[in-house]
């Protein structure tokens, strides 16, 4: 059995006005339908917070500030395992300007709600944690 890829993801947990920004993944993505925090993958020499700035500005059309690291975690799906580490967010563009320009859906949540959505398993356990913060 062949070993599994193992690839660098990075999401940012940005809070506003007591809501979370989550996105559902699209159609034809791995793990589609399920939510998560916006990110993406890490390109190689790319350092976390850079890649991070990137996903969002790519996916998400705002500029955020990476804050301090909240959680990490090594997930192995039956396809890749993800290395994923979750940073605090903030907006440096006026969250009007956020467009979902990849197909997905994005919402604003209350931290209570997150429990509720179907989110990718790599995040369940920060969720569980972060809800009742």
């Amino acid at each position: 059995m062949a070993a599994k890829a193992t690839i660098k993801v990075v999401a940012g947990v940005l809070e506003h006005e007591g809501l979370v920004l989550v996105q559902e993944r699209p159609a034809g993505k791995d793990r589609e339908f399920l939510w998560e925090f916006p990110g993406g993958k890490v390109k190689l020499g790319e350092k976390l917070e850079d890649s991070l700035e990137r996903e969002f500005a790519e996916e998400l059309a705002i500029s955020v500030r990476i804050g301090s690291e909240l959680w990490s975690v090594v997930h192995a799906y039956e396809d890749v395992v993800v290395d994923l580490t979750l940073f605090s967010v903030e907006p440096l563009s006026s969250l009007d300007e956020l467009k979902a320009r990849e197909g997905q859906v994005v919402a604003w949540v209350r931290k209570d709600e997150l429990t509720a959505l179907n989110f990718c398993p790599a995040d369940k356990e920060f969720i569980s944690v972060f809800a009742k913060a």
